[in-house]
């Protein structure tokens, strides 16, 4: 077999020659030692190319190449074959599992891992993304708006098992879902206490500050009477100029005004919550019903309650009604071309 190699013809590429050599080497070493009287060269010392070094399955035999006129170079060695050692290795060290399929990850050994760990997999906590807890503070917003303290309230309960550090800033919002679910006294204490430690706000601007709030979100519970007065005046104010309310709401909160007015002290003379509010009445109120389109209920409140000493200089009474009418048709611009009662 050495011959046929050594006198192999030069289109017999160099690889063949030493794939050739590495079969001769291997069978010698099952056969004892040197065939025919020939000492065969160790493998290592036999130039070979990267191209002749194939990789071929270790349990099938390993046929010899094939010369270029198609006749086998030698014959197949008897028994399995060995793999052999890191020069010109053939396959994986002796003994090393043959894993068939795809590769899979590899043990801190270097040996291939077959089939998925064991064990359970536990999944994290998931964090919400920042979107999503903008989101949580948007629906906080909307449903205090919306006058649902108890979902607002759920909902800053999400927020801060999300973040707590985020929900402990949101102190008037929560003062404010307090008030709708009717602890209002609890959310003016709040608010008061946050404006004047953290915003700077002196002791009479925080109250009156969680007063005005107060009048927009209290609903029931302990609300007091004067809590109650500056509502019906806000309502009276917000319909007038700002969100169009029936005639029903506005001649409500025009009656609560008479009728709480009276037992509402002022606290100060500075006190223009209550004061200016009731003052006021007879132009916030008309405005209220005239933007409902009530203009003969408008005419109405105009006239009972214009300020009380403006028209004592004014002896007669169609001269008296000339002045009021005058007054409020230039400033009660809905009703100016109205036919009054």
């Amino acid at each position: 077999m050495l011959d046929l190699v050594m006198k192999a013809p030069p289109s017999f590429s160099r690889g063949g020659r030493a794939f050739a050599l590495l079969l001769l080497s291997i069978s010698c070493s099952r056969g004892g030692g040197a065939q025919g009287g020939v000492e065969v060269a160790p493998v290592a010392e036999a130039p070979v190319e990267a191209a002749a070094v194939v990789a071929a399955p270790v349990d099938v035999a390993v046929k010899a190449p094939v010369t270029p006129a198609g006749t086998a170079s030698g014959a197949r060695p008897a028994g399995p074959v060995e793999p052999v050692g890191p020069v010109g290795q053939v396959g994986p060290p002796t003994g090393a599992p043959v894993v068939v399929g795809p590769a899979g990850p590899v043990s801190p050994t270097g040996q291939p891992i077959v089939g998925p760990p064991t064990g359970p997999v536990i999944a994290g906590p998931v964090t919400p993304s920042a979107g999503e807890l903008a989101e949580l503070m948007a629906s906080v917003n909307r449903k205090m708006v919306h006058d649902d303290g108890k979902g607002c309230l759920a909902e800053l309960a999400r927020v801060e098992a999300i973040d707590p550090r985020l929900a402990k800033t949101m102190v008037v919002v929560r003062a404010q879902c307090e008030m709708l679910v009717g602890r209002c006294e609890l959310g003016k204490r709040m608010i008061a206490d946050y404006y004047r430690d953290q915003a700077g706000f002196g002791e009479t601007m925080a109250i009156r500050s969680a007063e005005s709030i107060a009048a927009m979100r209290c609903r029931g519970g302990d609300i007091s009477e004067r809590d109650q007065l500056l509502q019906a005046l806000w309502e009276l104010s917000d319909g007038a100029y700002m969100n169009e309310r029936s005639a029903r709401s506005c001649l409500d909160n025009i009656a609560k005004v008479r009728r709480l007015g009276p037992r509402v002290q002022p606290r100060d003379p500075e006190d223009s919550q209550v004061r200016g509010g009731q003052q006021a009445l007879f132009h916030t109120g008309a405005a209220c019903l005239a933007r409902a389109g009530d203009c003969g209920g408008a005419w109405r409140v105009y006239w009972d309650n214009f300020p009380a000493g403006s028209l004592d200089s004014v002896p007669e009474a169609a001269q008296r009604r000339t002045i009021v009418e005058e007054s409020f048709r230039s400033s009660i611009e809905r009703c100016k071309a109205a036919k009054l009662p």
